[in-house]
């Protein structure tokens, strides 16, 4: 389990800084600022949302479930779901050291693994849905010109 935790947290690692090393061309512009930004914002509101969630799942748990569950172990929610099995596996071994917390490490990668499997199968159906609504208003586009060209047809006949 320990050699298999290091792999899995130093190939994320190198995945991260090759993504990280990869230069561009385009020149920054004050349109693509605000949408790094934006984007930025986006983040972070979505960890906060996710780390508020899974605090009160397990602070409800906690209460009135499992009396012994470190109610902290929410915010790993966050950390699995948004940066993915490093920093789950870091701070559930935090908690598993100084708090505590049995298996933190594991329940760390477990929440990852979640979060992966969330992603992967909401983003394939997530895909397939614009897929389809983009197919779809290319054949309403389609009968739209075909009924345009239909009525300019008509009203040239009736012109002529």
């Amino acid at each position: 389990s320990q050699m298999l935790e290091t792999i899995t947290y130093h190939c994320l690692a190198l995945g991260f800084i090759a993504s990280a090393l990869k230069t561009s061309k385009n020149k920054v512009t004050g349109k693509r600022v605000k949408e790094v930004f934006n984007t930025g914002v986006t983040t972070v509101s979505t960890y906060l949302i996710q780390a508020i969630l899974g605090l009160a799942i397990t602070i409800v748990f906690g209460k009135f479930v499992i009396p012994e569950l470190i109610e902290g172990s929410g915010v790993l929610l966050c950390l699995g779901f948004g940066q993915g099995t490093g920093q789950a596996l870091n701070f559930g071994r935090i908690y598993e050291n100084e708090h505590g917390f049995v298996n933190g490490a594991n329940f760390g990668l477990s929440i990852a693994c979640l979060g992966f499997l969330a992603a992967s199968i909401g983003g394939v159906i997530y895909l397939n849905i614009v897929k389809k609504r983009k197919s779809l208003k290319k054949q309403l586009k389609k009968q739209l010109v075909m009924k345009i060209y239909k009525v300019k047809m008509k009203f040239q006949l009736m012109v002529d």
